[in-house]
């Protein structure tokens, strides 16, 4: 579904970054049944939240993902 290449991450500013993890999180989710409500991916990228750019809860269904290693997850 998404192929970059790292050299193509370099060029990105910090807006651009929280976008593609929003997609990717958003994609990994979608794949697996976890609602939107569970996703929370904020583009504030400067507020002081403890260094977290994503979050993720997951009920029922599987326990994890390849990318989503336990129920709640942050990135």
């Amino acid at each position: 579904m998404f192929t970059l290449h790292p050299d193509e991450l370099t060029n990105l500013d910090g807006l651009q970054l929280v976008e593609l993890l929003r997609m990717l999180v958003h994609a990994e989710a979608r794949k697996f049944g976890i609602p939107m409500r569970n996703v929370d991916v904020p583009l504030q990228i400067t507020v002081a939240d403890g260094g977290r750019d994503a979050t993720v809860h997951c009920t029922g269904g599987r326990a994890s993902t390849e990318y989503f290693h336990g129920r709640d997850t942050v990135f």
